[in-house]
């Protein structure tokens, strides 16, 4: 089973992710967890250059992202899919859209289908948008240790890859949106609740 949690930066995906794992983990699965770009060798080379100050152009980064995720899904998503893993995506198929919707300009449609011949046609069983307001997001990216410059983009970047993420959920099956804007506690009960339904099916 593949779960995708998806948001924009600031809304507490690592630790839903945490949380997340530690449960599924009780209810007595093999769990794992990957953080996109990485997860492979070549995966953290590339998300290297991305995170650097190398000039490029908003396609090639594009690019370099779904190269990450190409090596990422053979080498690790697909073969532990097939042990029957739970494997948690702090960020995944909806970050790759969004982001780079709002970056390139390039249709949804587009982005979709270049990222099927990445993930060989792989969809997430259940992704979780965790949705908080961009002006709260932004707040809590200032207390990290170490910003990145993603998390640092600017608020109207934000606000339009917040709205994106929404649409995604409206038109892409198996999404359930929480409120990110409460209590860690309060957030994870919400995908706990959401998930259960999921996790039953599987």
């Amino acid at each position: 089973m593949l779960i995708d949690v998806e948001g924009i930066d600031g809304v507490g995906k690592t630790t839903q992710c945490g949380l997340l794992q530690e449960w599924i983990s009780v209810l007595g699965h093999e769990v794992m967890i990957l953080k996109e770009p990485g997860g492979t060798e070549f995966g953290v080379q590339i998300n290297e250059a991305i995170h650097s100050e190398s000039p490029r152009s908003k396609i090639a980064e594009m690019y370099a992202f779904l190269s990450a995720k190409a090596q990422l899904y053979a080498q690790i998503v697909l073969p532990k899919l097939a042990l029957e893993y739970h494997i948690i995506s702090d960020r995944g198929q909806g970050s790759f859209l969004s982001y780079h919707h709002v970056k390139t300009g390039l249709e949804l449609t587009i982005l979709s289908t270049l990222m099927s011949y990445a993930t060989l046609n792989t969809k997430p069983s259940l992704t979780i948008l965790i949705d908080t307001p961009v002006d709260i997001a932004i707040q809590r990216n200032k207390g990290k240790n170490n910003p990145t410059k993603f998390d640092k983009m600017s608020k109207a970047f934000f606000e339009d890859q917040r709205t994106t993420f929404l649409h995604l959920a409206t038109i892409l099956p198996n999404w359930i949106v929480v409120n990110g804007a409460v209590s860690i506690e309060e957030v994870f009960s919400q995908i706990k609740n959401g998930a259960l339904p999921f996790m039953a099916m599987k």
